[in-house]
């Protein structure tokens, strides 16, 4: 292959670019570069060389056979040698004779496998020296041959093995042999001396040398000098029986060197291994029982995982023998859901031994395992849930802490190792679930700590969730997401399922792009009843509940957390609305972004929002902002806001910022303010598109133009209607600048909207109610309020008669006035007259009796007069009335009193209440003389001055009845309903008997029913007392002038127990409850009450048998009475076996299981029932048989059942698999497996085979792992177990079938013109397949002559689809170049250039000889022709080059200038004359300029004389033309009051202290006078006060020279408190030991960088850090300080570090070196360099070197790491 570079020169650059324009062709694509080829050659030539009986050179001339049609190439098959670089390539090549070369080097290249006879070198010129090199190409070729010897004077004949994989039977040379970064195996029946040379080096190689025979003795490895091994592996073995395989006097350094011989005393065969400094291994090394493997004190093998050591092989470290121990570290591995590996470490092994036990998981409350962090399952239901609502039971997941909602994650985003995933996976929340605590501060920043780290569900996959998630109103409190190029974050990351009924609480997120607090990215999903109270930030699309709502939707969720981003698209809800809908849902924290902010919905695309609102600030840094939405191109219907809206740009509205051809209807904004910089409006900024009903009563402001109450500028295509605002805040226009069209859009007072015209108007006409307003409580109306009617008040008593006014109000109450009688007739409504109400001199004529009371009720001390007989219910509800109805001898039907106080009289005869009278509580009613007819009945106070009543009830407690005259009838008497007070009271002695009834009421002891008023004695005979249970015998008597009722309990009472089930023993006593009636059978039954007629008590009621209850008469009560009742033994069919578990594991032994017999929660004694197993030793299925004991308290026999299961035996040691080369074809049957240790339940091997878990998977090259299973011989007692193992597997090569055909190119463009299309590849393995891909140029910055057209050979790569799996491969073509066209040119020049020979031409370029004198005038031009002459000109299809030259006009000439005859220049004070000049070529332009006077041109001046604080200063100016001098007063210097706020002073660097018995000052204080720095003891002084003692200090500021005034500010000054952290710069602190003055030590506890900062690549330790004033000790490192820093390089400890805690620099991958100055060092934690550089380098203190090892590796590094 040649290629030639070639050195561009452009024709046409630098100057030439400058001063052309180009009119077609790019001129900097003209010139190419010349070129040579570059040869590389290997030494001398050979003067002969053969393969096999082919002589390629022969005493030194080169034998072509022309095969390859290239002079310097021989070609064979499969081979070439190559001339120019004295090459020999093999590729796939099979010689079956020698290689011979004489006198000279030869280079032999192998690609692919190859096979061959001998390979020999010869010298026989001891004049020189010659080397025999096979390279393999890095690995990519092998070969596989007889002896290799380079054999010739002494040892002037060298050996170099590069990069090969090499199989011979021996080599041999007389010159010093390299083998470097190879693999050598040579295996000799025949020989014994299977390497020499004079001097043999082996570096970073594997080299077998195997002697296979015993006829010959002799060192296997044999060299004149000390062979030097480094870096490699080393076998070397012999048949022959001796005292051990010789080899020659060796240097190992890293390297593992394997001895195996037969010892000649004792027979058996040896084996044994030897470890030389920090080695690596090769190949797979396993040392068998017997064998021996020995260390140097300081030796170690970094890559372990290749070394097997078996059981009953020694280990030795320097000569004594190593027994493995348990005093290592311990860790954990998560296997599965069940179990994890406990590896118990054997420390200060060489080999990393870690004794493994399988144990399960001890998951914490919160569901994560204490040991490995395991996550508990969430748990799957099958019938409990229809969570799809399809009335069918569905697979749901209960989650019920936050190991399970982890799980959960793992589970739908593929994580789970060995659990498949399920993006559609349904799941509730059983409980409210804590991640984090104080994830928060109380202003919603992040607080300082550590948190663990959520992962998105289906956030960092391409997967989407599916499923249903129901959080059944839990709460999910604590989630931390905080990393940047992050996408689609929240609880879910992206979502097209059903996310429901849950809240996120104090939690986190952060990230790019498509951030919320529920769901990142609602990708066609919902969210329903959800909120977030967390904060949400990022760069943009970010929402408080979704970040992004595409076509989805949210409903009924809020948010009450802060939402930021630093870019657009940002909302209260969603960031990002497209497509989506927003129901029923708020926000409530602020929104603060770039543009497209909104307090709902940052950006509403297509998409529509209804019944939202906002109350938070929404604030943003450029345009499109609004208090509901930013920009709008859907709909928002019925929606507000009431939260400040900002914007430092165009397009801010209240409720929308931009309405790009969307529709708002039925919103409004109340907020504070609305401001920005134009197109600023109350509900829009920008609108063109449609807006009705919609109002604002924000103040609204703009720096620039286009701002309105309403509108800030509503365009041509848009349409208002029906807008306002509150005219009474903003006094502008309603709209800014109007082209569109408007109907009703203007300004109302706050007082017309107060009275609800505002809300009739935006509610009128629409049929659904949407606006209303609570008048006298809401000053704006609201969405959905209470309606609100115009009504009319009109002058007469209906609408016939004139309107006196207009109003609204919240009922639609036409307002009318008086009727207008004449002759009893009213002349409006023609009705007859039917009741007066009179009051003093007003009298109101009513056509009925109800509006006569109407008017009553609000007239008191009115009397109504009944005119008529009625039939009409009389209700009078008013609490203030206080009127009388006078009958006036007519009949009226019921009255109910629900309020008041009413009087009622008839004053004349014959009328009567012919209906009843009902009296509500809280009224009065007095009866004066008058007949009622009906019922009274009453629960208020009665008063009776007269009358002749048929009945009255009284049904309260706190009724009185007032008996004030004696001539007072009651026909039927006085019934009592549940009345026990003093409710009668007798103001007169009656004339007639007063009848009492005690209505289905029981008697109270010591009860009075009726009561004396003053003067009068009650007598017994006054009062009838009778019950309607007859069988009950009632008593009265006067005590204390009290009528007081009794009763006797005797044997006629009934008493029964409550219950009509058999009573069951509980373990408890157990209390009936009993009834008590008297009459029982009788519909007048009274039933007595407990605790105040009888008590009851028990006796022998806890045990099963008889008991009594004893009923004992109290109060008004005597006697008693008993009912037994048996207590039943408790009968349990089925009982708990609590602690007894479905199954049990095979253990050759009974099983018998411990458990407690449980009755619901309680523990059955062990005394109540006898137990007995059967069938409980061998695998099946065991019974467990429950026998009740006779007499006890249950009733109970019943089984159980258990299964012994299968036990899992345990795999010791994993088997190893073949590596096998990758073919689509091939699958893992083709990988065979061996070796494997698996161990029974009684620590015995168990026998079994090995297979693949699927043996039909191709493996392919990026994947390692695959599942082998064991299966054991004994089935019956043992399940099958799986394991892990990898397998090697090698990318296959391709071939090109056919060559890609490359398209013409023109000369000047590179290769990356040139399209390549066509062209195959395949691999040929199992099957021939097809290798689809693509094809590029090598190198495509080649720019190709025309020469060269399908004649030098380019370079292509074919790049495989499957990169993974297949190799590139490469191929030679060639292209066809055109030749490039010349194109014209224009060319511009300056007014300079008076002819073409003037202006200059790049190099190689020359004026055609008769245009060179052309002249150009000024603003005129000329053709000419440019010549080009360069070296390749051949590649052009001219060498002329026309160009069109404008040469440049005269300029007007602005400078005056005074040479002609005649002019004179201007002074100071007097005028001049002159003329202008062409500025280029010099041409006069015109003449007698007038030029005015110059003017003093005054000097910046000089103070003469200072100012003072008290005195004016002098400066003095001098004019620099003319030196006339001025002067001017400077005023005296001013002093600013730092006291004043006017004065912007600030003062910062304060810190609180901590106490060290000195004083304290600030070191950092900082006093500025807005953004000026003022400086101490010059502009101010500081003092200080109380800066000693623990409390609070002053700073006392005061101002000097310019500065007056003083300010004070306070600091405090604390007892250094352990435990406390503070922050220091970039790192924070947690105290560890405080003294008491003040002096202690710290722990470094992290740093304020995020963990993915580049900034913190370095971290350097110190041995002080100073807080407070204090320097204090840096001792130790906390736990966790730096995990996961993974931008973390190189970290130094300082010299105070005494311990480095757990997890300290866990999953810092980066942290490449980690230098320990510290010779304190004495404990290092778990984990705390886990998951760093795998080669890691450790450096330490010289002499802490051994101990500080062994303390690094409890940190668990990589077992890769260096130590230095």
């Amino acid at each position: 292959m040649k290629q030639r570079k070639r050195g561009a020169r452009r024709i046409l650059a630098g100057a030439m670019a400058a001063l052309m324009v180009l009119s077609a062709v790019d001129v900097s694509g003209w010139g190419v570069m010349n070129a040579e080829a570059e040869e590389t050659a290997v030494g001398t030539t050979p003067q002969y060389l053969t393969i096999g009986s082919t002589k390629i050179i022969d005493n030194g001339k080169f034998q072509n056979n022309e095969v390859s049609g290239n002079d310097t190439i021989y070609q064979g098959t499969n081979w070439y040698y190559d001339r120019t670089k004295n090459q020999l390539v093999l590729d796939g090549a099979s010689v079956s004779g020698t290689i011979s070369s004489f006198n000279g080097n030869l280079a032999i290249i192998l690609s692919g496998t190859n096979t061959m006879g001998m390979i020999q070198s010869s010298l026989t010129d001891g004049q020189i020296e010659q080397t025999l090199e096979i390279n393999g190409s890095n690995y990519n070729g092998s070969l596989s041959c007889g002896t290799i010897s380079t054999v010739g004077n002494p040892t002037n004949s060298n050996l170099n093995i590069i990069g090969a994989t090499l199989k011979p039977s021996l080599i041999d040379c007389n010159g010093s042999v390299t083998i470097k970064n190879s693999h050598v195996v040579a295996n000799n029946m025949d020989d014994s001396n299977l390497i020499r040379g004079d001097e043999i080096n082996i570096v970073d190689s594997y080299v077998e040398a195997k002697a296979t025979t015993e006829r010959y003795e002799g060192e296997v490895i044999r060299s004149n000098q000390q062979i030097n091994v480094s870096g490699s592996q080393i076998v070397v073995s012999r048949a022959l029986a001796c005292q051990e395989p010789v080899l020659s006097d060796c240097d190992f350094s890293n390297s593992v060197i394997t001895k195996q011989w037969n010892d000649i005393e004792t027979g058996d065969d040896v084996t044994k291994t030897y470890v030389y400094g920090k080695a690596a291994l090769k190949e797979d090394l396993t040392i068998a029982s017997g064998e021996s493997i020995e260390f140097d004190s300081s030796a170690s093998i970094a890559n372990l995982d290749k070394l097997i050591v078996k059981d009953g092989a020694t280990i030795l470290i320097d000569g004594a023998e190593h027994k493995h121990n348990t005093n290592g570290n311990i860790t954990y591995i998560w296997q599965d859901d069940k179990e994890h590996t406990k590896g118990v470490a054997c420390k200060d092994c060489p080999i990393g031994y870690v004794t493994k036990e399988t144990k399960s998981h001890n998951y914490n409350s919160q569901g994560f395992c204490t040991e490995c962090d395991a996550y508990q399952p969430a748990v799957l239901t099958t019938d409990k849930y229809d969570i799809d609502n399809d009335d069918s039971k569905d697979k749901v997941y209960e989650i019920g802490n936050a190991g399970q909602l982890y799980w959960f994650a793992g589970l739908v985003n593929g994580t789970l190792s060995g659990v498949e995933q399920n993006v559609s996976a349904n799941a509730v929340l059983t409980a409210d679930i804590v991640v984090n605590k104080n994830v928060l501060k109380s202003d919603g920043t992040l607080n300082e700590g550590t948190f663990k780290e959520w992962t998105p569900i289906t956030g960092s996959s391409n997967s989407t969730y599916s499923g249903i998630f129901d959080g059944q109103n839990h709460t999910i409190s604590g989630l931390y997401f905080n990393q940047e190029d992050s996408y689609d974050v929240g609880l879910f990351g992206r979502n097209n399922g059903k996310i429901a009924n849950a809240g996120i609480l104090d939690s986190y997120f952060y990230g790019t792009s498509k951030v919320g607090g529920v769901c990142g990215n609602n990708y066609t999903g919902t969210i329903t009843n959800c909120y977030n109270t967390g904060s949400v930030s990022g760069l943009g699309n970010l929402g408080g509940v979704s970040g992004y709502n595409y076509t989805g939707s949210v409903t009924d969720c809020y948010n009450t957390g802060n939402v930021s981003g630093s870019s657009g698209f940002v909302g209260g809800v969603s960031g990002d609305n497209s497509k989506g809908t927003i129901i029923n849902s708020y926000n409530a924290g602020s929104v603060s972004g770039k543009e497209f902010v909104g307090g709902v919905s940052g950006y509403n695309y297509t998409g529509s929002i209804t019944d939202c609102y906002n109350i938070g600030s929404v604030s943003g840094n450029e345009g499109n902002v609004g208090g509901v939405n930013g920009w709008n191109k859907g709909t928002i219907t019925n929606c507000y806001n009431v939260g400040s809206v900002s914007g430092t740009e165009h397009y801010v509205g209240g409720v929308n910022g931009y309405n790009d051809g969307g529709t708002i209807t039925n919103c409004y904004n109340t907020g504070s303010s609305v401001s920005g910089s134009g197109y600023v409006g109350g509900v829009n900024g920008r609108n063109q598109g449609t807006i009705t009903n919609c109002y604002n009563t924000s103040s609204v402001s703009g720096k620039e133009r286009y701002v309105g109450g309403v509108i800030g500028r509503n365009e041509s295509n848009a349409t208002i209607t029906n807008c306002y605002y509150d005219s009474t805040i903003y006094t502008g226009n309603a709209i800014g600048a109007n082209d569109g069209t408007t109907e009703k859009v203007e300004g109302k007072t706050t007082e017309q909207f107060k009275t609800g015209e505002v809300s009739y108007l935006l509610q009128n006409g629409q049929s659904e109610e949407i606006w209303g307003q609570t008048i006298g409580t809401d000053t704006y109306p609201v969405l959905r309020g209470a309606k609100v009617y115009k009504s009319i008040t009109y002058i007469g008593c209906n609408d016939s008669s004139d309107v006196a006014s207009v109003s609204y109000s919240n009922e639609k109450k036409d307002v009318f006035g008086k009727h207008n009688f004449e002759d009893g007739i009213c002349k409006y409504c023609g009705e007859k007259l039917a009741a007066t109400v009179t009051k003093g001199d007003e009298t109101i004529s009513c056509v009925s009796l109800p509006e006569a009371i109407g008017y009553a009720e609000n007239m008191p001390g009115s009397v109504v007069t009944v005119m008529e007989d009625t039939n009409t219910v009389l209700d009078i509800n008013n609490t203030d009335s206080d009127f009388t109805i006078d009958i006036n001898g007519h009949k009226t039907d019921d009255i109910d009193v629900n309020n008041g106080k009413i009087t009622i009289i008839d004053s004349k005869t014959g009328g009567y209440v012919k209906g009843e009278l009902d009296i509500k509580k809280d009224s009065t009613v007095t009866i004066g003389d008058v007949k009622i007819s009906g019922t009274i009945f009453t629960n208020g106070q009665l008063i009776l001055n007269g009358g002749d009543i048929y009945r009255i009830i009284l049904a309260d407690e706190t009724i009185k009845l007032y008996f004030n005259n004696s001539d007072i009838k009651i026909n039927e008497g006085i019934y009592l309903y549940g009345a026990y007070g003093e409710e009668i009271i007798i103001n007169a002695e009656p004339h007639n008997v007063i009848s009492i009834v005690l209505d289905g009421i029981s008697v109270q002891q010591g009860a009075a029913y009726a009561v004396a008023g003053d003067g009068i004695a009650l007598k017994s005979d006054w009062f009838n007392v009778s019950s309607n249970d007859s069988i009950i015998d009632l008593s009265t008597s006067i005590e204390d002038n009290k009528l007081r009722i009794g009763a006797l309990l005797s044997d006629k009472v009934y008493a029964e127990l409550d219950e009509n089930k058999n009573i069951i023993y509980s373990g408890s006593e157990l209390k009936p409850s009993v009834k008590v009636y008297y009459n029982r059978n009788y519909m007048s039954s009274v039933q007595l009450k407990e605790g105040s007629d009888y008590n009851v008590t028990y006796s022998d009621n806890i045990n099963a048998g008889t008991a009594t209850a004893i009923v004992t008469g109290i109060g008004a009560y005597s006697g008693s009475k008993n009912v037994t009742f048996t207590i039943e033994p408790k009968k349990i069919d089925s009982p708990t076996f609590d602690g007894l578990k479905p199954e049990y594991t095979y253990t050759g032994q009974k099983v018998e299981p411990e458990f407690a017999l449980m009755d619901g929660d309680t523990v059955i004694p062990s005394s109540e029932y006898e137990v007995s197993y059967s069938d409980n030793t061998e695998v099946g299925t065991a019974t467990i048989t429950i026998t009740d004991v006779i007499g006890g308290n249950y009733d109970i026999n019943c089984k159980a059942e258990f299964d012994i299961v299968k036990a899992d035996p345990v795999i010791n040691e994993l088997p190893m698999a073949d590596p096998i080369s990758y073919d689509p074809h091939k699958t893992l049957n083709e990988a065979s497996i061996s070796g494997g240790v698996v161990i029974g339940v009684s620590g015995e091997n168990i026998t079994g085979t090995w297979s693949w878990a699927d043996d039909s998977t191709v493996p392919a090259v990026d994947v390692t792992d695959y599942d082998v299973v064991f299966t054991p011989d004994d089935q019956k007692h043992y399940n099958s177990v799986r394991g892990t193992i990898q397998v090697n597997v090698i990318k296959a090569d391709v071939n090109i079938a056919g060559l890609p055909t490359a398209s013409t190119i023109t000369y000047g463009d590179s290769l990356a013109k040139s399209v390549l299309y066509g062209g195959t590849a395949y691999f040929d393995g199992i099957n021939k397949v097809e290798i689809f891909g693509t094809f590029a140029w090598k190198d495509d910055s080649l720019k190709p002559f025309v020469s060269d057209s399908d004649k030098t050979l380019y370079t292509v790569v074919f790049t495989p689809a499957d990169s993974v799996n297949y190799n590139t491969a490469e191929a030679e073509i060639t292209v066809n170049v055109s030749k490039a066209a010349m194109p014209n040119l224009l060319l511009s020049v300056d007014n300079t250039h008076k002819t073409v020979g003037s202006i200059a031409l790049p190099g190689d370029w020359t004026w055609f000889d008769t245009d060179a004198k052309t002249a150009i005038k000024a603003g005129g031009s000329v053709e000419a022709i440019a010549i080009y002459v360069g070296d390749d000109k051949e590649n052009y299809d001219s060498t002329e080059l026309k160009i069109t030259i404008y040469r440049a006009a005269c300029s007007e000439g602005e400078t005056v200038k005074y040479t002609l005859k005649g002019e004179k220049a201007p002074t100071c004070t007097k005028s001049g004359t002159g003329h202008t000049e062409c500025s280029i070529c010099g041409d006069v332009m015109s003449t007698g300029v007038y030029v005015k006077e110059l003017g003093h041109k005054w000097n910046s001046g000089r103070v003469t004389r200072k100012p003072t604080y008290t005195a004016t200063g002098v400066k003095t100016f001098t004019c620099t033309v003319c030196k006339t001098a001025k002067t001017a007063s400077i005023a005296k210097l001013a002093t600013t009051d730092i006291s004043k706020k006017t004065s912007k002073i600030t003062v910062s660097g304060i810190e609180n202290k901590i106490y060290n018995g000195k004083v304290h000052t600030q070191k950092a204080l900082v006093v500025k006078a807005g953004a000026k720095t003022l400086r101490l003891n010059k502009d101010y002084t500081v003092t200080y006060s109380k800066n000693k003692a623990v409390g609070k200090a002053s700073v006392i500021i005061r101002g000097k020279n310019a500065y007056s005034g003083k300010i004070t500010k306070t600091f405090t000054i604390v007892k250094a408190a352990k435990g406390k952290t503070y922050t220091v710069g970039k790192f924070r602190y947690t105290i560890t030991g405080a003294k008491a003055d003040g002096t202690g030590t710290v722990a470094i506890a992290g740093t304020t960088y995020s963990r993915s900062d580049k900034k913190f690549a370095s971290l350097t330790i110190a041995d002080t850090v100073i807080i407070g004033d204090v320097r204090f000790k840096i001792t130790s490192v906390s736990a966790n300080a730096f995990s996961r820093y993974t931008a973390l390089k190189n970290a130094t400890i300082g010299n105070n570090v005494t311990s480095i805690g757990s997890n300290a620099f866990l999953s810092c991958k980066n942290l490449k070196k980690m230098t320990i100055k510290s010779a304190k060092l004495k404990s290092v934690g778990a984990k705390a360099f886990s998951g760093t550089y795998s080669k890691i380098t450790f450096a330490v203190p010289r002499n802490k070197a051994t101990a500080y090892k062994k303390l690094i590796k409890k940190g668990s590094p990589s077992a890769k790491a260096i130590y230095k």
